[in-house]
């Protein structure tokens, strides 16, 4: 029996081995705090990760469609007051119009259900009640004393079928049908109520770090309203994937005024080219290149090239991400289409150090090449950074 016979004998599982995290296409946002900490501006930041882009003002008080519960067989709205000293006669109302105009106020909570290409509430207690149908609902929250609104805060409680409770202070909530689901989205003007409520990075980083995510931040919102609402969501983007807006809590995390301060201060200000915001892709942190957006994703983007990251391997950013992931050899086998997998090697990286081909040997001697877009593509790792894949105990 050969070495790579015996390995692959005692080898069930295999060990990634790898550094970073993110795709590493766009801004590193750990390298973005290296380089804010030794003092450069926001502008700077944003020059060194998007070259070929540069920073424009746009008009961002514009309304944008941001999904928060995505085909769903049924969500469960309230209003709750967000401070207790609301007097005991105030009423935290939801107020629901549909596309024919007809208006209605519940101090209840309800259910929103699909029926059929329209949308329908009953009471959580009554299901049989339909209050109020349409083809889409508009939702918003408030309070009232005596029939007059008051100026108490008041927080939208959302509680989808699939997935977590949540609250929303801002609105309004726009209620669809796509293929007999239902899908939420909420109407944000993108200068304030949407981007404050972004939560990429912490808010006690240094305010050039914190302009730079805001920049970028709103370009990708901007791009999105720019490319048109989708069907399927209801959306221009979601609330998680595009990138991270959070519920009522963020306004209550440390640092929150920071990250404010940073909106304002950057107010308009977007990535662009050809004199239009672009999707500024960011990411957590590299292994000192950040990556092209072709080798990532497959479609190449003037702004989106591999650039130096250098920032990322500072001391001042703490040591690197180091980290491994274990995967069945039978995994891998069908990956690569091979009956079995003795080894593992990496004959060819990217511009930015990310794996470009891998080559697999079975233990009778086959050979089977495939791309790092490709495993990456079928085993969900932290990054594309790595530095080998061997037998777990070699």
């Amino acid at each position: 029996m050969t070495a790579a016979q015996a390995n692959s004998a005692t080898s069930a599982q295999f060990v990634i081995s790898g550094s970073g995290f993110g795709h590493g296409v766009g801004m590193s946002q750990v390298g973005a705090f290296v380089q804010a900490s030794k003092g450069k501006t926001a502008v700077e930041i944003i020059n060194s990760y998007y070259p070929n882009a540069p920073v424009i003002s746009v008009d961002d008080s514009v309304p944008i469609l941001v999904n928060i519960a995505h085909l769903q067989d049924s969500i469960e709205l309230a209003s709750a007051h967000v401070s207790s000293s609301a007097a005991a006669t105030e009423l935290a109302l939801l107020q629901i119009t549909n596309n024919q105009g007809l208006n209605i106020k519940i101090s209840k909570p309800v259910v929103v259900l699909p029926n059929l290409s329209e949308v329908k509430v009953v009471f959580k207690d009554s299901p049989n009640e339909v209050l109020i149908q349409g083809s889409n609902l508009s939702i918003s929250w408030m309070s009232e004393l005596n029939g007059q609104q008051t100026s108490k805060a008041t927080d939208l409680v959302i509680t989808p079928s699939k997935g977590s409770v949540a609250k929303h202070r801002f609105g309004p909530l726009k209620l669809s049908v796509s293929n007999t689901k239902l899908n939420a989205s909420l109407e944000r003007r993108i200068s304030d109520d949407y981007l404050n409520a972004v939560a990429e990075v912490a808010s006690t980083w240094p305010a050039a770090a914190l302009q730079a995510q805001a920049i970028a931040s709103r370009s990708v919102a901007m791009a999105a309203l720019l490319a048109g609402s989708k069907t399927k969501c209801g959306c221009h983007l979601f609330n998680s994937g595009d990138q991270n807006m959070r519920g009522s809590e963020r306004y209550t995390l440390p640092g929150y005024v920071n990250w404010r301060t940073a909106v304002a201060a950057t107010k308009g200000q977007v990535i662009s080219y050809n004199s239009l915001p672009v999707t500024a892709w960011f990411f957590s942190r590299s292994n000192g290149r950040t990556e092209n957006s072709a080798d990532v994703w497959g479609a190449a983007r003037p702004w989106a090239v591999s650039v130096d990251d250098s920032h990322s391997l500072d001391l001042l950013a703490g040591p690197q991400i180091i980290w491994q992931q274990r995967i069945n050899q039978e995994v891998l086998a069908k990956l690569f289409k091979l009956p079995d997998i003795a080894r593992i090697t990496i004959p060819k990286r990217t511009a930015g150090g990310s794996v470009a081909t891998y080559r697999a040997v079975s233990t009778q001697g086959l050979v089977s090449r495939i791309s790092g877009r490709t495993l990456r593509a079928a085993i969900p790792l932290k990054s594309g950074w790595i530095a080998s894949i061997k037998p777990v105990g070699n």
